[in-house]
């Protein structure tokens, strides 16, 4: 995740294969596999713009949000995707154990 601003979004539209609409949000740049967001079917170039209706523009302000639920209860995320606004739940859990090989 990384905090939108107008220098992220120039970087972004101009060396990535996504076009950004937004100006403002969380922009997910890797979903973990396996974790409640990729369940979710978040995907990267999604900006999250408020969760369970409080607006967020930092990541500071997700990752505090995220921390005060609880495990199995949803949460609603209104999410930006192509340019066009959509909901989300996501039901946060424990993220997956990554296995040394």
């Amino acid at each position: 995740m990384v905090t939108l601003t107008p220098e992220v979004k120039e970087k972004v539209n101009s060396t990535l294969d996504i076009n950004l609409a937004a100006d403002k949000g969380v922009l997910l740049i890797d979903i973990v596999p396996r974790s409640p967001a990729d369940s979710a079917g978040l995907k990267a170039g999604d900006v999250i713009q408020s969760i369970s209706n409080q607006p967020v523009t930092k990541i500071e302000e997700v990752q505090k949000i995220v921390e005060k639920s609880q495990i199995g209860s949803s949460l609603e995320l209104q999410v930006l995707r192509n340019g066009q606004s959509t909901q989300i739940a996501v039901i946060p859990a424990p993220l997956p154990i990554r296995r040394r090989s």
